[in-house]
């Protein structure tokens, strides 16, 4: 299913982008190639060494996969523990500028809330029994 969606992706941008061609609309989403093909092809690679591999070391092929795995994932724990992904880690920020918008939309439903021509529709309301 990754690959045979990755094609349909891959397809589609191409389409888009031979449809904005002839229209003259701009190259839309041609960017996504340079994602989706690097990694429709490391499937297709990836898929080809474990079936030639699998002929030759069986079930034990598979720890290579698994080894290289092990690896990256220390590496890259490592190199988080160095900081040197300071710049690429934007989840916190995301949550700072998430807090943000928050306290804003609080700020002002609170200065919406507080105003006296509210206050005064509340009150009235509330002595009408509404």
């Amino acid at each position: 299913t990754h690959t045979t969606g990755m094609r349909t992706d891959i397809g589609m941008v191409i389409g888009h982008v031979i449809r904005n061609v002839f229209t003259q609309d701009g190259a839309g989403d041609v960017w996504k190639l340079g994602v989706l093909v690097p990694q429709y092809l490391s499937f297709f690679v990836g898929g080809v060494l474990a079936a030639w591999g699998h002929d030759d070391l069986g079930i034990n092929m598979a720890f290579f996969p698994a080894g290289a795995m092990m690896l990256f994932g220390i590496v890259y724990n490592v190199l988080v523990a160095a900081g040197k992904f300071e710049d690429f880690l934007v989840e916190e920020k995301i949550e700072e500028e998430i807090a943000e918008v928050e306290r804003k939309v609080v700020k002002a439903l609170h200065s919406i809330y507080h105003q006296p021509s509210h206050i005064s529709a509340v009150r009235d309301a509330r002595s009408q029994n509404l």
